[in-house]
């Protein structure tokens, strides 16, 4: 019988083995992440990949020796408590347990994506790291956790946010958890891993989270996995396949989701700024035309991005393309449009999205709005979601601060005034206001016509299953 030895070595593991060395070393080259050092004359494995190791090993009839720990079972006890899944939940956590809980979850913004996930630590029973991008959804998972399973202050701990603590259930920010120190740790200390806005996860510095973790049971959750880089490709390799859930028609339909309305509302720049629009974006157009005429698009925008680095002209051909979006963005037109939908709605409580935070300064200015961006202390927002959420506020403009990550008031009308391509972020948006409610939501869209801020709302068509 051959024996294979594992050592957890710094941020891999490492393979010795003794007796029939063919059958060993011919299974190792079939699994992914497992290389042969030539210096150090043994086989290192990226702890991801401990899982199908042990499986194949097993099956080969080999015994194995590791020092890797593999006893996440979880000493707290776990209540559930009384409340239930809905139906399009339920589905999720059968898809779940059909696929050894490893997957990515796709749910729309208030679909409840994260109460999927506590069943799952509830059904599994497994030391857990919960791993977040921002500090306040630390602090919002803990609360859901505790409501859910009924477990003490005590037995969850934060790694990130100035704390450096591990327990049964952890939760950490991306940014704590992709560091060194905390994978060293952290490595075999869990069973399960859950990636909440798993979209995140795909970036260079966080892709070291999966990879150094051995956790068999893996589970993403996002309201729309795509990014404009397509590194999303990776969730399937290092979190499992992806399973798309109920969408927000058939939330909405279903009574999960409040009923909407939806209008889109075209404005037109004056005579002088779609001058200085088409001036500005000429200067661009002729640049990548000279330099890249086989370009267009995003592919031509990375290309001058990366040349004007070295190149004058580069640079000011973007600076050039970035003016004539911020006239795309905010034209007058678009201001006036604004004021008369809030006039319509001076009782409601109304959310207003921006691309810019000079869009979103400048309507906080001309309507007395206060505005949340990631330049707003913690305190000031919170004391502004207070009062929206109390109703002595019924307006907030914010320039992307809303899009995740923030436990954001319940609203019933949606102003996008400018926006991008990102379907995350337009599935993001619209779910902050179509929370249920007795109240039918509107959500307006204010697009300029005849630029790139049109182009970029058709790439959006059809997300709320509207023909628009």
């Amino acid at each position: 019988m051959a024996r294979v030895f594992i050592r957890r070595k710094e941020l891999e593991l490492e393979i010795d083995f003794e007796g029939d060395e063919s059958k060993i070393i011919l299974l190792l080259d079939k699994i992914p992440f497992v290389r042969y050092d030539e210096l150090s004359d043994t086989y290192r494995v990226l702890p991801c990949a401990y899982p199908d190791l042990i499986s194949a090993l097993s099956r080969l009839g080999a015994e194995v020796i590791s020092e890797v720990s593999a006893d996440w079972s979880i000493d707290v006890g776990l209540r559930k408590s009384s409340v239930e899944l809905r139906p399009y939940q339920k589905k999720a956590i059968e898809w779940l347990k059909k696929n050894r809980f490893r997957g990515v979850i796709v749910l729309p913004t208030g679909a409840g994506k994260s109460l999927v996930a506590i069943y799952a630590i509830y059904l599994l029973k497994k030391k857990t790291l919960i791993v977040v991008p921002t500090i306040e959804l630390m602090h919002q998972w803990k609360n859901k956790i505790r409501s859910v399973l009924r477990i003490g202050e005590n037995d969850i701990c934060f790694w990130g946010g100035g704390y450096r603590a591990l327990r049964d259930i952890t939760i950490a920010t991306y940014q704590s958890a992709c560091k060194r120190d905390f994978l060293l740790k952290a490595m075999d200390k869990f069973g399960l891993v859950i990636f909440d806005e798993v979209h995140h996860l795909p970036a260079e510095t966080y892709l070291e989270i999966a990879k150094r973790l051995v956790s068999p049971h893996r589970i993403g959750l996002t309201a729309t996995p795509e990014r404009i880089d397509q590194r999303d490709r990776l969730l399937p390799l290092f979190i499992g396949p992806i399973y798309y859930g109920a969408r927000i028609r058939e939330l909405v339909k279903n009574g999960y989701l409040a009923e909407y309305e939806y209008k889109r509302i075209l404005t037109h720049m004056s005579r002088e700024e779609w001058r200085i629009y088409r001036e500005n974006m000429n200067i661009y157009r002729k640049y990548v035309q000279e330099k890249f005429p086989n370009l267009t698009g995003r592919k031509a925008f990375e290309m001058v991005v990366k040349a004007a680095w070295k190149d004058r002209r580069a640079k000011e051909a973007l600076e050039a393309r970035m003016r004539a979006k911020a006239i795309a963005m905010a034209p007058k037109s678009k201001i006036d449009k604004l004021n008369e939908i809030l006039s319509k709605h001076r009782a409601d409580k109304v959310i207003i999205f921006t691309r810019l935070q000079r869009t979103a300064y400048l309507i906080s200015y001309i309507f007395g709005i206060p505005v949340i961006t990631s330049n707003v202390p913690k305190n000031i927002r919170k004391r502004i979601f207070s009062l929206f959420r109390s109703g002595k506020l019924t307006k907030i403009v914010s320039a992307e601060a809303l899009d995740e990550g923030i436990d954001v008031p319940d609203a019933s009308v949606g102003i996008i005034v400018s926006g991008t391509s990102s379907q995350r972020q337009y599935v993001q948006r619209v779910g902050r206001v179509l929370r249920p409610k007795e109240k039918k939501a509107v959500i307006y869209e204010l697009v300029t016509a005849r630029s790139f801020d049109e182009f970029m709302s058709k790439a959006r068509r059809g997300l709320l299953g509207e023909n628009h």
